[in-house]
């Protein structure tokens, strides 16, 4: 499935292609691409980093992960539409709004602690 791929995805351009791919399923149909991506879980243990259980957390934080790296003005149209549609629609997915908060924030504050730890290491 495009979720494990995405998981073990060794370059950029096929973590960003499976993120556009994820995103467009978002904007087209978002009730149903919710529900599959819930509804996911590992035929193992994820890999070192990733979250277990359904495939929404792993697409938001490879997604946050990446979102520095991601380039193409068609790519970051529908990333950007997507993300507008997962935050208007989030009050109505409890479970959304909560990985939102949870696993984007998380993320955000893992990437800066690391990036503050190698500017000191630098110094």
């Amino acid at each position: 499935m495009a979720l494990e791929r995405l998981a073990v995805a060794q370059t950029l351009q096929l973590r960003q292609a499976l993120l556009v791919l994820f995103a467009r399923l978002l904007v087209h149909d978002l009730s149903s691409t919710l529900a599959v991506l819930q509804a996911h879980t590992w035929s193992a243990m994820p890999p070192q980093g990733l979250p277990p259980g359904g495939g929404l957390g792993l697409v938001l934080v490879m997604w946050a992960r990446e979102h520095s790296d991601l380039c193409g003005s068609y790519d970051m149209k529908i990333l950007s539409a997507a993300l507008g549609v997962l935050l208007i629609h989030a009050p109505g997915y409890p479970y959304l709004e909560t990985l939102i908060i949870r696993d984007l924030v998380r993320e955000d504050l893992l990437h800066r602690t690391i990036f503050i730890s190698n500017i000191q290491a630098n110094v």
